[in-house]
């Protein structure tokens, strides 16, 4: 089966095979074998990537526009499943539509910002835009401390972190 996790990536694959078969027509020969092996192996790290932090669920997931936000809400509503999420965010996105979009499956968030770069938003801008939104919001200086309140104080089922490719390649070791 396919490792890659959405619906939104049916859409992914559908658009490579369609190129491969089209390279084909014009005199390439790449084998369905491959095309298939191909779709069975392809992993894309940072996109709905599964992890755990002790028994909890992880999924990190680099979408930072409103069409990544629909995705994610498409996929956590489907399964029936809310999230905490832990948000970093670069200031030069919209970070008020992007949280009100996946409002439907948040128990709360968790600012934080993007460790080393200087164009993040604030936690205190996150927190901003989550009381106006009237969601539950925490804001923490670290992954790692984001990580230890949800542990300790919050114990929730299933964690969302999300907001920037470059957050997710930051902090994926951790999970």
């Amino acid at each position: 089966y396919p490792q890659l996790i959405g619906d939104h990536q049916i859409d992914n694959v559908s658009t490579a095979i369609a190129a491969v078969l089209r390279l084909n027509e014009l005199g390439y020969n790449i084998p369905k074998k491959i095309i298939n092996s191909a779709i069975i192996k392809t992993k894309w790290p940072g996109r709905l990537e599964k992890g755990k932090l002790k028994n909890i669920n992880i999924y990190l997931d680099g979408a930072h526009n409103i069409d990544g936000a629909t995705q994610l809400l498409k996929f956590f509503k489907n399964k029936k499943i809310r999230v905490w999420m832990i948000l970093g965010m670069l200031n030069n996105k919209d970070v008020f539509n992007f949280i009100k979009k996946l409002k439907p499956i948040l128990n709360g968030i968790i600012a934080i910002k993007i460790p080393n770069e200087k164009n993040s938003y604030s936690t205190t801008q996150i927190s901003k835009v989550c009381q106006t939104l009237k969601i539950n919001c925490i804001s923490k200086s670290s992954v790692i401390q984001a990580n230890e309140f949800l542990i300790k104080k919050v114990k929730p089922r299933t964690i969302l972190v999300t907001g920037s490719l470059y957050l997710v390649g930051k902090i994926r070791e951790n999970y």
